[in-house]
């Protein structure tokens, strides 16, 4: 886990976690993660939506930045940077090119509601 920041003028922290299968050759998956110190909710916004909007391809996705506004609702940032997933003994030219991700940044506003 690592903490990337504290929102002035309100008890909210922003942190970035992330967890792998140790002995396993699958992907990491990271999170990113607003903590209101105050009452103790955890706002979690559903970073694979990003993933799911990429449709049929094979994508996988880094945090490359990320911010937030604790307003009323929490709008978590994020700008992620995605590749095409390949297993280990893979390229990406083993990949058909529709089912590439390419190589690209993009921004991401996420509203979320605290988790329960």
């Amino acid at each position: 886990m690592e903490i990337l920041g504290w929102a002035k003028h309100s008890s909210m922290l922003l942190v970035k976690t992330e967890e792998w299968q140790p002995g396993s050759d699958a992907l990491d998956r990271q999170q990113v993660l607003a903590i209101d110190a105050g009452n103790g909710m955890v706002y979690e916004p559903e970073l694979e939506a990003m993933i799911k909007a990429r449709k049929e391809r094979q994508c996988f996705f880094r945090v490359v930045d990320e911010g937030f506004d604790a307003d009323k609702s929490v709008k978590i940032l994020v700008r992620a940077k995605f590749s095409t997933a390949i297993d280990v003994d893979e390229t990406e030219e083993n990949v058909p090119p529709a089912k590439r991700c390419g190589n690209a940044e993009e921004p991401g506003v996420l509203t979320s509601e605290p988790e329960i």
